[in-house]
C-alpha cells in the first residue's frame, strides 16, 4: 500500500481548517442558515415518515399496542388459572372430608390450612387456621386424612397448634392391628426416633410391617386410625418385663399442607 506524501497530507489539513474558518465566520453571519434549513426541508419528511411507519394513532405504536393487548390477555388467562386451582383445591378439601366421614360414620371434621410451624426448630408442631370459632378444643384428633397427625394442644380463636405425634410430649393409646396387643405409642423425635410402642405384652411379638392404629384408651382420639407400622425387633423391657418396638410414622409430615380435626366421633 503507497504512503501519502507529506506535502499532501500538510495540504489537505490546510483547506480542512481553511473550510472550516470559513464555514464558522459565515455561521456568525447567518448565511449558513439557509442550506441548514434546506437540509432540513430534505431530511425532516425522510425521518417523520420513519416515525410514521413504526407509531399508531396518539403515538402509539402498533407494536406496543399488541404486546399490551397480549400482557392483558395473560394476565387474565393467569388470574382465571389460580380461581381454578382454587376450586380444584376446594373440591380435593370436600371430596378427601366425603371419604373420610363416610370411613367413620358419625365421625365430623374440619378442615384446615396449615399456615405455620415451630420457628424455633425445637418441637413438632404447627399452626392450623381453625380455632374456637370453628369447634376446634384441646386433645381432638387430627388427621391428614388417611393417618393419625397428632392432637390438638392450643386453641385460640381463629388459630389451633397441633402437635404431632413424634414429638416427645405426645403419646396416645394403641394396638397392633393383627394381633390386638394393647399398648402406648411415644413420640421420639427430640430424642432421634421417630415413634416407639412400649407397654406391650410380652406374649406378644409385633411383626414387622404390622400395622399399629390408635384404640380407645385415649380421650379424643377416636380407634382405629392407622398411625404407622413396626419396624426393626421387638425389645424386652427389664424394668417394666414389658416389649417395646419402633414404629414408622405412616405419615409423611414434611409434606403436610392441609389436615383434618376430627371434632365428633361414634366410638365403636
Amino acid at each position: 500500500m503507497k504512503s501519502v506524501p507529506l506535502r499532501q497530507t500538510l495540504t489537505l489539513i490546510l483547506i480542512f481548517v481553511v473550510v472550516s474558518i470559513g464555514l464558522v465566520a459565515l455561521d456568525r453571519q447567518g448565511l449558513v442558515r439557509p442550506l441548514r434549513d434546506g437540509l432540513a426541508e430534505v431530511i425532516d419528511p425522510i425521518a417523520n415518515g420513519f416515525q410514521s411507519a413504526t407509531n399508531g394513532v396518539g403515538g402509539t405504536s402498533d407494536l406496543e399496542a399488541q404486546l399490551a393487548t397480549v400482557t392483558a390477555e395473560r394476565d387474565q388467562l393467569n388470574a382465571e388459572n389460580s380461581q381454578l386451582k382454587q376450586v380444584e383445591q376446594e373440591n380435593e378439601t370436600l371430596r378427601q372430608q366425603a371419604e373420610l366421614e363416610a370411613r367413620s360414620p358419625g365421625t365430623e371434621t374440619v378442615p384446615a390450612t396449615i399456615i405455620g410451624s415451630d420457628p424455633t426448630g425445637q418441637q413438632k408442631f404447627f399452626r392450623i387456621n381453625r380455632g374456637s370459632a370453628d369447634g376446634l378444643e384441646v386433645g381432638m384428633a387430627v388427621v391428614d386424612p388417611n393417618y393419625y397427625v397428632g392432637q390438638i394442644s392450643e386453641v385460640e380463636e381463629h388459630s389451633a397448634i397441633v402437635t404431632l405425634i413424634i414429638d416427645t410430649s405426645m403419646k396416645v393409646g394403641a394396638r397392633l392391628e393383627d394381633s390386638q396387643a394393647a399398648g402406648t405409642v411415644i413420640g421420639q423425635w427430640q430424642s432421634g426416633g421417630a415413634l416407639l410402642m412400649e407397654h406391650i405384652d410380652k406374649a406378644v411379638m409385633p411383626k414387622e410391617g404390622e400395622k399399629v392404629v390408635t384404640s380407645d384408651l385415649t380421650r379424643n382420639i377416636p380407634a382405629g386410625l392407622i398411625i404407622g407400622v413396626v419396624y426393626g425387633d421387638p425389645v424386652l423391657n427389664a424394668q417394666n418385663d414389658q416389649v417395646e418396638v419402633q414404629v414408622r410414622p405412616a405419615c409423611n409430615f414434611d409434606s403436610l399442607d392441609m389436615v383434618f380435626v376430627i371434632t365428633n366421633y361414634e366410638q365403636n
